[in-house]
Formats: C-alpha cells, structure tokens, sequence
C-alpha cells in the first residue's frame, strides 16, 4: 500500500510503484498524468486519486482485474474510459465532480426514482463505510412484484465521493453491474 494524501505531488514516476502494489492513495495532490505502467500492477485493488488534475486513466488499467474501488471524483476528466466498467471485479467508482458529470446529469434527468419509505422493508446490515450504512431491502413498487435492492442510509452531508447526491446520481449511471 502506498498513500501520500495531500502532500501537493505533481510526478508519479512508474520507477515508484512497486510490483506487488495493492492500494494506491494519491488523494488531495496536484497529479496531472499516471505513467502506463500503473496498469501492470495485476494485484492492485484500490485506486484512490480524488482531488488531483487528471483529465484520463492510464489505458494500461484495464487490465487491472482485481480493481474493485476508484476514486476519481474532482479531477478534469471530460469522458470515463469506454473499459471502466468492464473491470469484472470493480464495485465502486467515484468521479463527481468532473466535467464528465454533467453529461451524466443531461442524461440521467428523469431516470432517478422517487420511491417512498412506505414501498421498502429494510433488512439486515450487508456492510458500512465511511459515509453511510448499506441494508438489504425489499421494495414493492404498487402494483408490481417486490425487487431485492440495496439501501444506503448516509451518514451525513458530505461523503469520501462528494455529496450523498452525487453519488446516488453516479451510482445510478453507472447502471446494472454483475
């Protein structure tokens, strides 16, 4: 694991990303381009880089199989690579407030439901983080079958990835995931 949050690095030499590496935290620092070997890190699992001037990924991470977690929210990037959610093992992604998100919002206007607390019956905890305490649930939308879903209840205002709002709104874009 190598973590240098805040600490205003602008260089990631590939010669400083050892073989083996598992969690890279880069957050809150001035990095404006990752060097393509990132991506020939096969062990890597989180990719913490929140805060920084990144306008694209690395190419090279897409053959990061074992990425479960990225954190991109505030850089400047203007498109999520097309391979980002081909990842088979990635079940988080953070990017609010990029430029990308704006696209996101034009497109997801109307595809946020409004489901009332009445339609769900909360169950048990499936897991909790920083931010918020993630249930199982049952929704049973009037005149449909009940779904199984999974409710977030936040914890505050602010979260790791921004607002709880943006993160709703990403977690809806981003679509189904296996």
């Amino acid at each position: 694991m190598i973590g240098f949050k805040s600490n205003q690095i602008s260089s990631v030499p590939a010669t400083s990303l050892p073989p083996l590496l598992r969690w890279l935290i880069l957050t809150d620092n001035h990095i404006s381009q990752l060097p393509d070997e990132l991506g020939e890190r096969p062990l890597l699992q989180q990719l913490m880089l929140a805060g920084n001037y990144l306008e694209q990924l690395p190419q090279s991470l897409a053959q990061c199989k074992n990425l479960e977690l990225i954190r991109i929210a505030s850089n400047r990037m203007t498109r999520l690579p097309d391979w980002l959610l081909g990842l088979p093992s990635l079940t988080w992604l953070a990017y609010a407030g990029n430029p990308v998100e704006m696209a996101v919002e034009e497109a997801r206007h109307d595809a946020t439901p409004n489901i009332p607390w009445s339609e769900l019956v909360l169950g048990e905890v499936l897991g909790e983080g920083a931010s918020g305490i993630i249930r199982k649930a049952s929704w049973a939308p009037p005149g449909g079958p009940a779904k199984a879903v999974a409710v977030k209840l936040y914890k505050g205002s602010i979260t790791s990835d921004g607002s709880p709002l943006h993160e709703m709104h990403a977690c809806i874009a981003a679509g189904l995931h296996a």
